[in-house]
C-alpha cells in the first residue's frame, strides 16, 4: 500500500516536472558535445554491467565528460568500473520526492546528451528524466515513456545490451550529423 502511494505521488511529480521544465530540447552535433549524462540501472548482473562499463569507456574515449547516476535499492558493492553517484530507497519519500543532493546536481547539469540505460520502467528515473536540463535524452523504448526521451531504441527480444548501446550511439551520431548538415 505504501509503495503504491509513493508511486502515485512520484508519477504526479514526474508529469508535473515534464510539463513545467523550461529546457529547450534540441539535438546538438554529437562531435561537438562535451557533457554527457549516464543514468543507468544498477540491478544489472555481470554481463549487463560489462555493457554499461563499455558505454562509459566509449564515451570517455570520445573525449566526453561523463557524469553517471544510478539507484541502489540499498547500499552495496558495485560491478561497475567507473565513478558514479547514486541514490537509494531511503532517499525516496512517501510523497514522491527524491531527497538526494546527487540527484539534484545531476538534473541541474546541462548535458548535451543524457543516455538512460534502463530495460525496465522505473518511476524515479522518469522523474529524473522529466526534471533534467539535458538538451537531448536517449534511452530504451518503454511504452509508457514517450514524453521522457527524444530518441528511443526498441531492442529485439533477447538482444544483447551492448548491441542496444551500439545502436543508441550510432543513431545519435547519424541523426545529429544529418541535422547539422541542414
Amino acid at each position: 500500500m505504501l509503495q503504491k502511494l509513493k508511486n502515485h505521488f512520484l508519477t504526479l511529480r514526474a508529469q508535473n516536472a515534464l510539463r513545467n521544465n523550461p529546457t529547450a530540447r534540441a539535438m546538438p552535433a554529437y562531435g561537438r558535445a562535451k557533457n554527457i549524462g549516464l543514468l543507468f540501472d544498477s540491478n544489472y548482473e555481470e554481463l549487463e554491467a560489462r555493457s554499461i562499463n563499455y558505454l562509459y569507456r566509449r564515451l570517455r574515449e570520445g573525449n566526453k565528460n561523463v557524469k553517471a547516476l544510478t539507484h541502489f535499492p540499498r547500499e552495496r558493492s558495485s560491478p561497475f568500473d567507473f565513478r558514479f553517484d547514486f541514490f537509494t530507497d531511503k532517499d525516496l519519500t512517501l510523497v514522491g520526492k527524491i531527497k538526494s543532493n546527487a540527484v539534484d546536481i545531476f538534473v541541474d547539469t546541462e548535458f548535451d546528451f543524457l543516455y538512460c540505460i534502463d530495460q525496465r520502467a522505473f518511476l524515479p528515473f522518469e522523474f529524473i528524466l522529466a526534471r533534467s536540463k539535458a538538451k537531448f535524452r536517449v534511452g530504451i523504448y518503454h511504452e509508457q515513456k514517450p514524453d521522457f526521451l527524444e530518441l528511443m531504441v526498441n531492442p529485439l527480444q533477447d538482444q544483447d545490451l551492448t548491441d542496444v548501446i551500439d545502436q543508441m550511439l550510432a543513431y545519435t551520431k547519424r541523426i545529429s550529423e544529418s541535422e547539422s548538415v541542414k
